[in-house]
């Protein structure tokens, strides 16, 4: 699966038994193109309408029925429209209480409640400064994870999930934000550790928007505990890599550009895991829907819990 696929719907067939979806789902509120609020450089067109964007990202959802789903740059409008709509379908979101400094976007994961069943949960907020690199310039602390255990409720398996968004290099100072990627790659390996120290041998995935390309040093780093759902014995996967914003115009009501990824080059959302896993699906999803609805692609991932 190496050419994107721009028709709609192209709902991939599930295989295995667990379904996982790793989505940054673009959270800037481009409803009120006219408004002083907004940054200049969206114009209005970027991406189109939230509620619009919403309701695509829902035929995403419904369609590809993943069991557990990764969320990146989650905003409060997204609670308030998405949320309550994930859940009329049988999704609950991992519960925790976000900090006081964390007011602008975070990682939940949703899961599907007829398939899995909560063990426990958790959040964590990116340290504040990394080796001298501002956090707070980086869309106001917004970088964390999300960490969740789970059971199979058909065979009572167990695994830890996590949604992950990691530094942005906010000044193009590759070398200071990859230091600083890289320590947030081993805030999450402490985190997993101390999982880890409660449940023994308990397989991992880990995945989301990590601002790093195959070759940077945080996806580096992430490689020597882990590895990249790419990389898996028998995968069918692709090369997509990054795409663009998708414009739209206020004037006409319509979208004036769909951008597609490339089919090689990869892009900056990416899974992992750990332990007894086997990876059979592990694709970008290129239907209409997913090449509209955000400037990410969705990662899919179908897997066996072995």
């Amino acid at each position: 699966m190496t050419t994107p696929n721009t028709g709609f719907p192209c709902y991939l067939e599930k295989k295995g038994n667990l379904r996982a979806m790793f989505y940054n789902v673009y959270g800037y509120d481009n409803d009120f193109p006219k408004s002083e609020t907004r940054p200049k450089a969206y114009n209005g067109t970027r991406g189109g309408p939230i509620v619009l964007r919403h309701a695509m990202q829902m035929e995403i959802f419904e369609g590809y029925a993943s069991d557990v789903m990764a969320f990146q740059e989650y905003v409060k409008t997204s609670h308030d429209i998405l949320t309550p709509k994930l859940t009329a379908i049988g999704y609950r979101e991992v519960p925790y209480t976000l900090p006081e400094g964390d007011k602008v976007n975070d990682t939940p994961i949703f899961y599907k409640e007829s398939v899995l069943s909560l063990i426990e949960g958790g959040y964590h907020l990116y340290n504040e400064w990394v080796d001298g690199v501002a956090v707070s310039c980086n869309n106001s602390f917004t970088k964390s994870l999300s960490w969740a255990v789970f059971e199979q409720k058909s065979d009572s398996k167990q695994f830890v999930f996590v949604s992950t968004h990691l530094m942005y290099d906010a000044e193009r100072d590759r070398n200071a934000y990859d230091r600083a990627r890289c320590a947030n790659v081993d805030e999450l390996f402490a985190i997993l550790d101390e999982v880890r120290t409660k449940y023994p041998h308990i397989p991992v995935i880990v995945g989301g928007d990590l601002n790093s390309f195959p070759d940077g040093a945080a996806f580096v780093k992430l490689q020597t505990r882990l590895t990249w759902m790419q990389e898996a014995d028998g995968v069918n996967a692709d090369t997509c890599g990054m795409k663009g914003y998708s414009t739209y115009s206020f004037e006409k009501q319509e979208y004036t550009g769909c951008p597609m990824p490339p089919p090689t080059g990869f892009g900056i959302d990416h899974a992992f895991f750990d332990g007894n896993i086997s990876v059979l699906n592990y694709v970008t999803l290129t239907d209409r829907s997913s090449l509209l609805a955000s400037d990410h692609c969705p990662k899919l991932a179908d897997m066996i819990l072995n």
